[in-house]
């Protein structure tokens, strides 16, 4: 049977896919606690050592998952990445992280704090219903705080300069994270913001199953 390897997000956990229908073996990988100074890429690797992760398979990631799926299908041979609320390459970033990354803002950043309730949660991941944002705080209290720390220092260091081959990139239109202006050749989930896979799982689903059909046939 064919495998579909899940990564969650920076602030998330398998809870997130829990209402994708998928055919096939669903794997979830949960994330490790990184090693001082390991990079993205030398992370992936070990997260595919430590979790068996098998060639010509499918890897799906949201947001942080799809960088993590990014380096992994630099190494493995993959049937199929699919991107979910994520980027293919470093152009897609914007700018703002950049500036982020220019001024070194992941050596001062109250990460405590972040893993709390704040406005700007609810904003990032708008448009949200109350009952998703209850999951959301949930999931984000539960993250280990030296993975959050390692992991938003990694997206702002990420250089990918080129989307991997036999990708599918599904982002919403109102992704306030990462902006789908800045995502060329995706497909669109209109209004669909960065929890999308969890509130708008059904779309996805359809498209993921028919993106699959087609890479069987």
């Amino acid at each position: 049977m064919q495998k579909i390897y899940l990564f969650s997000g920076l602030g998330a956990d398998k809870r997130v896919f829990e209402r994708l229908t998928l055919s096939g073996e669903r794997v979830y990988i949960d994330w490790l606690t990184p090693l001082p100074d390991e990079s993205l890429q030398q992370y992936a690797k070990r997260l595919m050592e430590a979790n068996a992760i098998e060639s010509n398979q499918i890897l799906l990631g949201v947001s942080f998952g799809g960088m993590v799926a990014t380096e992994l299908a630099k190494i493995l041979q993959v049937k199929q990445v699919i991107l979910i609320s994520s980027v293919q390459h470093r152009q897609a970033i914007p700018r703002l992280f950049s500036l982020a990354d220019y001024l070194h803002v992941y050596k001062w950043l109250p990460y405590a704090l972040l893993k709390k309730p704040n406005p700007f949660l609810r904003f990032a991941f708008s448009p949200i219903s109350d009952e998703d944002y209850v999951l959301l705080k949930k999931i984000v209290a539960d993250t280990n705080s030296i993975f959050l720390e390692w992991a938003i220092k990694q997206i702002l260091l990420w250089r990918n300069a080129m989307p991997v081959d036999n990708l599918v990139h599904i982002h919403g239109t109102a992704d306030k994270l990462f902006p789908f202006s800045n995502t060329p050749h995706t497909i669109a989930i209109p209004k669909g913001g960065h929890f999308m896979i969890h509130n708008r799982a059904d779309e996805i689903s359809e498209i993921i199953q028919r993106k699959l059909a087609e890479k069987i046939v």
